[in-house]
């Protein structure tokens, strides 16, 4: 019996994971994703981050996935293969989570971890999408990872591996810091507590490292002013001048067919809003644990400090977008298999623990199968659409032509890419980008690809530039210069 129920078992979670694989890959590509492999054609073209095109993200990301642009060029392709291989970092990602809470937490505790990641609505939604959140989470994973095997196995190679993978993670996206700054400084009380200042200066060097080294590329460049504004300062006036604020509550109301894959309040709904709850009541069944045993475990503390620290940051943060939570839900995860474990625990001897472990057993069965339907609706909503629509524009503009605004894999007269609005941007960082019209003109732009929302942003005088100088094409939003 227990043999057909563990194959039973195995078949539902693998009916899961081929869900969530199907809706990584298929679900239609956001205006972020757009924006980062379009990044990709524009270095490998020889424009620059800061100086050639607006940017509030490093190159780290864009570094990494330049080989695959050179191999597949500015073509879907290039997008097809990016998801694979973000759905293959995101499945990495989660079996190394499984492995750190296996050490942590134990083996149950890890499997059911496990389920509730690939449950999660907001990780599937957003997790394998084509950004660097989804690199840097890879990072901090293998750095949590490799600072939890150098405090079992006291190896101090291993403290200056972590401490590299979360410096790659913070240069990677800055996201990263709230973490690896909770992770640095509660594991140096630990540290000199325990008298291993060695260990610490060895785990902060390796932080320092790829930080110094990247710093060090862009003062070489002679470029690291205009990179630390972009980076650091440019994103806080930048998210108050959206025209569409999205906040912390927007993403848990039901009706969202996007992200819970059917109107109404569905089971991932209730998951989702359950979530932050079970998390904090597993984070009370941690205390409770280390309170009894007389002893802290140093990494139970830091992620539920991490989680506490990056929950306050979002719920206070001005501007929201889903791909936010990443950086807590999986520690969310984490703590919400701890309740599970703690209750069976103590009742598993008990006439109503059978009761109790199979309701919770049926429990995880149902959610399996909504968010399966949920996933696989999702991957109906692909970007067949998008794709033909810019396969008509690239049929009419040749490759190497450059257009305003920014057309994707064509050259840019103009800093602001595609993906960028000019709406969204303030004056003060538009003052940085030159006349539209004066740029028009000396370049002699011959297509201008916009709608007539987003022309009646621009400046009067660009608009009667526009008006005087470009006639509308046969395809939609399609302008060619007048002769």
């Amino acid at each position: 019996m227990n043999k057909i129920f563990l194959i039973a078992g195995s078949i539902l979670f693998l009916i899961l994971i081929y869900s969530v694989v199907l809706s990584g890959y298929h679900y239609q590509l956001d205006n972020d994703e757009v924006f980062h492999v379009n990044v990709l054609y524009q270095i490998a073209h020889g424009a620059r981050p800061y100086t050639s095109f607006f940017t509030i993200y490093t190159p780290i990301f864009h570094w990494l996935l330049l080989p695959v642009f050179s191999l597949f060029g500015p073509t879907f392709t290039t997008f097809h293969v990016l998801r694979a291989l973000m759905i293959v970092l995101f499945f990495t990602r989660v079996i190394l989570t499984a492995v750190l809470v296996r050490h942590i937490f134990g083996p149950l505790t890890a499997y059911i971890a496990l389920v509730l990641m690939l449950l999660d609505p907001f990780t599937v939604f957003s997790a394998m999408q084509i950004r660097p959140d989804n690199v840097m989470l890879l990072m901090v994973v293998a750095g949590f990872f490799l600072l939890e095997y150098a405090l079992r196995s006291k190896h101090r190679k291993y403290y200056f591996a972590s401490g590299v993978f979360f410096g790659m993670a913070v240069i990677t996206i800055i996201k990263s810091v709230p973490l690896v700054a909770v992770t640095g400084g509660i594991f140096g009380i630990f540290a000199i507590a325990k008298k291993q200042k060695t260990q610490l200066m060895i785990f902060l060097w390796g932080i320092l490292l790829p930080v110094a080294a990247f710093l060090l590329i862009y003062a070489a460049l002679g470029e690291l002013s205009a990179m630390i504004r972009a980076v650091l300062f440019d994103p806080l006036i930048l998210f108050q001048s959206l025209l569409y604020k999205t906040s912390f509550r927007f993403f848990y109301q039901p009706d969202n067919i996007l992200i819970f894959g059917a109107p109404g309040k569905t089971l991932s709904w209730y998951y989702a809003i359950s979530l932050p709850y079970m998390a904090l009541f597993g984070v009370g069944c941690c205390l409770w644990d280390m309170w009894k045993k007389k002893r802290i475990q140093i990494l139970p503390v830091i992620l539920a400090a991490g989680l506490l620290a990056g929950g306050i940051i979002l719920y206070k943060s001005p501007v929201v977008f889903i791909q936010y939570f990443l950086s807590i839900n999986w520690i969310m995860a984490i703590f919400s298999a701890v309740p599970f474990v703690f209750v069976y625990r103590r009742i598993a001897k008990r006439n109503i623990g059978k009761l109790i472990a199979g309701a919770g057993i049926f429990l995880f069965i149902i959610m399996i199968i909504s968010s399966t339907r949920a996933n696989i609706a999702r991957s109906a909503i692909n970007q067949t659409s998008l794709e033909e629509s810019f396969t008509r524009i690239w049929n009419i503009i040749p490759e190497n032509v450059a257009t305003f605004p920014n057309m994707l894999f064509r050259p840019a007269v103009y800093p602001l890419l595609i993906g960028s609005f000019y709406g969204d941007v303030p004056p003060g960082i538009l003052a940085r980008f030159g006349d539209i019209a004066q740029i028009l003109e000396t370049r002699k732009v011959a297509y201008l690809i916009a709608s007539d929302y987003y022309i009646s942003f621009l400046p009067p005088h660009v608009q009667e530039y526009v008006k005087n100088n470009y006639t509308k094409t046969s395809t939609p939003e399609v302008y060619r210069r007048t002769p």
